[in-house]
């Protein structure tokens, strides 16, 4: 049998589909509970390379990618770290060292990572390095939640 999640097209989410398919009636029902609920992550380089290693050598569809795909996490990167894992995933040394096929592991990346990351680029953002102190440990990546009150209208 296979998973809903497998057949989505590129950056479709699980909520997006329910709200295409019923539209009014899925608004009415997200009013009714008042709210609703969005996880949030923002991730580096390091998480999404071995996320990108789990599914290739144990579980095809990762959690992380599975709650992005449902739309019940939105998953946020700079674009730096977008082009860190394209560089890193097609070295051989590196690929070697994480017992992948650099070529295999670009494809996952391209098919199955890039259409529900959404990127951001922070070149034109102040350095907030000053404020913070050089050994600050902030830089970390961020998991939070945020509960939207359906009137909003925010679609997932």
């Amino acid at each position: 049998m296979v998973h809903i999640v497998e057949t989505l097209q590129a950056g479709q989410t699980v909520f997006g589909l329910a709200h295409g398919i019923f539209g009014e009636e899925y608004d009415r029902l997200g009013d009714t509970y008042d709210r609703t609920h969005i996880t949030v992550a923002v991730v580096d380089t390091n998480i999404l390379i071995n996320d990108v290693k789990y599914s290739l050598l144990v579980k095809p569809l990762t959690s992380l990618m599975e709650a992005a795909r449902i739309g019940a996490l939105k998953l946020f990167a700079s674009t730096t770290v977008r082009d860190e894992v394209w560089e890193k995933l097609g070295d051989e040394a590196i690929a070697r060292k994480l017992k992948v096929d650099p070529v295999e592991a670009r494809e996952r990346w391209m098919q199955h990572y890039l259409p529900w990351i959404t990127f951001l680029d922070p070149t034109g953002l102040p350095s907030m390095m000053s404020r913070l102190g050089k050994s600050s440990s902030f830089f970390a990546p961020m998991l939070f939640s945020v509960t939207i009150p359906s009137t909003l209208g925010i679609s997932m």
